[in-house]
């Protein structure tokens, strides 16, 4: 099926069912990597690389279950070798239809500093310049320095500090990066 034809069918609202379902696209398969839709029967695997790498107030099952199968304006792509999912990158439209927010990002912590992040975020950059969407913008823990600086080496700028934005009342930075569309 032509990436054309997936997103339409992925925007309709429709989700695919197969594991095997990939991103017909340039980013697809990259040093033993394949990147795909996630499905619904990739929850379980990506709530243990939640527990993984997230301590405090890790995703549920539920949220999972609703960005992947109940949400039309989200889409979840994983990045896996022939033995498991390693990481995850969940994408969702905001209603102009002109901007993608990172809802949830994470690679095991056993593959982190190997690329797999960076292959995740360009893989929805990909995504994003195909569908024309001009921003990415996410929310980082403001004492998580790591992760802005991860965010900062590829281009994401401070917009905002959210103060208590977490259940915990940690404050957040969101962060955000103009796309550059290719004509």
């Amino acid at each position: 099926m032509a990436l054309g034809q997936m997103i339409k069918t992925w925007f309709q609202g429709l989700r695919f069912k197969s594991r095997n379902q990939q991103l017909p696209h340039p980013s697809v398969q990259s040093n033993g990597l394949n990147f795909r839709f996630a499905a619904s029967d990739d929850i379980r695997s990506l709530l243990d690389i939640e527990r993984d790498v997230f301590e405090a107030l890790p995703w549920t099952f539920s949220y999972f279950q609703h960005e992947i199968s109940g949400n039309s304006r989200a889409v979840f792509i994983v990045s896996e070798n022939s033995e498991k999912i390693l990481g995850y990158i969940g994408l969702r439209w905001n209603r102009s239809l002109t901007d993608f927010h990172i809802s949830n990002f994470a690679v095991r912590k056993a593959f982190q500093n190997k690329g797999i992040g960076s292959q995740l975020l360009k893989a929805a950059e990909d995504l994003s310049s195909y569908l024309k969407i001009t921003h990415l913008t996410l929310e980082v823990s403001r004492p998580d320095l790591t992760a802005q600086g991860f965010y900062r080496k590829r281009g994401f700028e401070s917009a905002r500090i959210l103060t208590a934005y977490y259940n915990d009342g940690r404050d957040a930075i969101e962060m955000e990066k103009e796309l550059k569309l290719e004509l």
